[in-house]
């Protein structure tokens, strides 16, 4: 799981991926593990490290 952003920091829609990533961790606490939810992970991603978007 990624370390909680502080919310002054990121934009409203990093804070919406950020919260709808930690709820379906939690409503989906196994089938996390088989990729249920990287959806939401990959797109937080692009807002927790634009350099990395870039790069590609």
């Amino acid at each position: 799981m990624h370390p909680d952003s502080s919310p002054y920091l990121d934009t409203e829609a990093c804070n919406v991926l950020t919260n709808l990533l930690k709820e379906c961790h939690k409503n989906h606490s196994n089938l996390k593990f088989f990729g249920h939810c990287n959806d939401l992970d990959m797109e937080m991603r692009k807002y927790s490290n634009p350099a990395e978007e870039s790069e590609k």
